[in-house]
């Protein structure tokens, strides 16, 4: 009698397990699919639609240099202010993160108007990547960019307005 009790009891928590199993597997299913969608939106550079995903996770990982690495090159091209995008991209830097966040790095330091700092980054991007990988970047061209912005604010000097007037068409 305890054994038929006892094989009764087991095949009943067996047939209420399954349906658990598959809540877990959907669950983990939607999770990979979201990941898959973010990436392809990152790589496809519809930056605001990934950021929604990888900012949800960056409130759960903080400190994780995949989720800095991601959301700092999208708030990069998203945000009007570069320092929240410096901070995630020098977090990310300081670990195991593809070479191309010195490129990002450089970008962000040009946008706060701290040149040099982006003039080393862009450097350090160069001796880690081919030329051609460079060449995608357009790697020369920003930094051409970087000295003319830095000669350009070191010369600057007080404007005086001397005379205004209205111009037409």
């Amino acid at each position: 009698m305890l054994y038929r009790l006892k094989s009764v009891l087991f095949c009943w928590l067996f047939i209420l397990m399954i349906p658990l199993t598959g809540m877990a597997q959907s669950k983990d299913t939607t999770a990979l699919i979201e990941l898959k969608k973010a990436y392809t939106d990152f790589r496809n550079r519809d930056y605001q639609s990934a950021y929604i995903y990888f900012q949800k996770m960056y409130e759960q990982y903080p400190k994780d240099p995949t989720y800095n690495y991601y959301t700092g090159i999208c708030l990069l091209f998203l945000d009007k202010n570069p320092e929240k995008a410096l901070r995630r991209l020098r977090l990310a830097a300081t670990n195991d993160v593809p070479d191309d966040i010195y490129f990002y790095l450089g970008l962000a330091y040009h946008n706060s108007y701290l040149f040099d700092d982006a003039l080393k980054n862009y450097s350090w991007f160069e001796k880690k990547v081919t030329k051609n990988k460079a060449r995608d970047y357009d790697l020369q061209n920003q930094i051409n960019k970087t000295i003319n912005a830095k000669s350009l604010t070191t010369e600057f000097s007080n404007l005086t307005v001397i005379s205004r007037e209205k111009v037409t068409k």
